[in-house]
């Protein structure tokens, strides 16, 4: 019987110590303590915002280039693309891609993190007359 006293009372006090943050939490948001709270809790989390705690999603994402040149239905054609850009030195991203039915290859090159690479990249395929497509992402 003293046990269930003994925890009641320290649930209602647990209980107690909650709703009064909440109420602080609600009714005084502009608060300098809660504002240092805040700071300190999230400081070292990364791109997080402490006002609205959603992840800011224009500094998380970086820009990464590819090079498309091409989507091809004939494995010859596949081959002739791939022999040019291996003599550049250059190695070409091939996958299987589904397009109107059809099973086609798609040639890439890429990704490309920095502009610098990208264009020397570009560059090198209008030195070589090589026709291609910009994706960035």
């Amino acid at each position: 019987m003293r046990f269930l006293k003994k925890s009641n009372i320290i649930f209602r006090i647990c209980f107690l110590i909650i709703f009064l943050l909440l109420v602080f939490i609600f009714f005084f948001p502009d608060s300098k303590n809660l504002k240092y709270i805040q700071n300190k809790c999230i400081e070292y989390i990364g791109e997080i915002n402490p006002k609205n705690y959603f992840i800011n999603k224009k500094n998380t994402k970086k820009i990464r280039y590819f090079v498309q040149l091409g989507i091809f239905a004939k494995h010859n054609e596949v081959d002739k693309i791939e022999a040019r850009i291996n003599i550049l030195g250059l190695k070409p991203n091939i996958e299987n891609y589904l397009f109107n039915g059809k099973l086609t290859k798609k040639i890439t090159l890429g990704p490309y993190n920095s502009y610098k690479n990208f264009e020397k990249i570009l560059k090198t395929l209008d030195d070589n007359n090589i026709q291609y497509h910009i994706i960035n992402e």
